[in-house]
């Protein structure tokens, strides 16, 4: 099994795809497209059920008030428009083995626009770095990178309020801070004793200095908003039928694109995260606040986002309106995420064959020397 065994999304090349198939032993792959077309019949019938229903859902949910039709304040897009905002992503690969030896390339980005028609200034001191590491199994290894790839994006949010970008423009202009991923990451679970106070406080000092901190959540893993409805008591007997679409990630696309006749930009209204428990517990005792998110689409073609923000119960809609406008305003035709966020996420993702790359130069140039030869037979014999 692989180790990042995990259910995803497929993206591959269509003739590729159908290369792979035809080297299926013929019986074999005949029974397995005999099954896949009897099965795409009851698919069908399925997803067909599940668009009515969704429209209908929807349309309850906006007579309820928990989804609306989004109003832009043209006077705050503009002022978020001339904001610095600044985008942050970090980014790593499965490590690669060597005896007992791991390395694996970890990066991140901090991205500056002075506007969104300013200059773009990149960070160039943002942690990145081959991290090396020994005598630990393949599981604990990937959990270490995965580990130290959260700390190093503690490390560029803390960065951001020492930069002088940052200190000029307090007081003079909007801050605006959007984090390629949510508030509390990794979502479910402690790295290390002591983590969340550091991230909470890094989030916290950016705030207190006038930045408005903005998680941009683009896979919506889990079911906040299914556990919501849940926990409404008038709204119980939706969640109900909700549950008939799985997680919010199937959920949320299937209830904005079914309102695709009502309006172009939808929101709903804050939504408190409450789980983990004790997680939310240790965010909350380091900064004093609650961190709410919306589910939100922009764009004719209804892209959806899930937005992550501090704010408390008496200030959670303001702040929430203005997290909506400054998305939007940032939000670019044909980009599925706002700019600096897709920005901060091209300068340091790390993709697999970068990687790759990277693993053949450290075992080339570590093998250049007299026995290189012969160690080198020794993996090729191990393969």
């Amino acid at each position: 099994m692989p180790e990042n065994d995990i259910i995803e999304e497929f993206d591959y090349d269509d003739v590729w795809a159908k290369r792979q198939f035809y080297e299926i032993e013929s019986d074999v792959a005949l029974t397995l497209l005999e099954e896949t077309i009897k099965k795409s019949n009851n698919l069908r019938i399925f997803l067909t059920d599940r668009w009515e229903v969704s429209h209908e859902l929807a349309k309850i949910l906006m007579e309820r008030g928990v989804i609306k039709v989004a109003k832009e304040n043209p006077n705050l897009s503009d002022r978020y428009r001339n904001a610095l905002t600044i985008g942050i992503d970090s980014s790593r690969q499965l490590p690669y083995r060597i005896l007992n030896k791991y390395y694996c390339p970890i990066t991140t980005a901090i991205v500056y626009f002075d506007g969104i028609n300013g200059k773009i200034v990149y960070d160039p001191n943002a942690p990145c770095e081959i991290f090396e590491i020994a005598d630990l199994t393949p599981e604990e290894a990937i959990r270490k990178v995965q580990e130290e790839m959260y700390k190093y994006e503690v490390v560029a949010i803390q960065k951001i309020v020492n930069s002088s970008l940052f200190k000029a423009a307090i007081g003079k202009k909007e801050i605006l801070i959007m984090i390629d991923g949510p508030l509390i990451d990794p979502p479910n679970k402690k790295l290390y004793e002591g983590y969340i106070e550091e991230r909470a406080n890094a989030l916290l000092a950016c705030k207190k200095n006038g930045a408005l901190v903005i998680g941009c959540v683009k896979r919506l893993e889990g079911h906040l908003f299914l556990d919501f409805l849940k926990n409404q008591e008038e709204l119980q007997n939706i969640a109900k039928i909700a549950e008939g679409f799985g997680q919010d990630m199937q959920l949320i696309p299937f209830l904005f694109s079914s309102l695709y006749l009502e309006g172009h930009m939808f929101e709903t209204i804050p939504i408190k995260i409450t789980e983990p428990k004790e997680i939310v517990a240790e965010y909350k005792k380091w900064t004093g606040e609650w961190i709410y998110r919306i589910y939100l689409t922009f764009g004719v073609k209804g892209i959806y986002l899930g937005v992550d923000y501090f704010a408390n119960e008496d200030n959670a809609s303001e702040i929430g309106v203005k997290v909506c406008n400054a998305i939007r305003a940032w939000w670019m035709p044909g980009v599925k995420i706002p700019l600096p966020v897709l920005a901060a996420h091209n300068r340091c993702n790390i993709k697999k064959g970068a990687a790759e790359y990277l693993y053949r130069e450290l075992m080339t140039r570590a093998l250049s020397c007299e026995e290189g030869a012969n160690i080198f037979g020794v993996f090729s014999r191990s393969v």
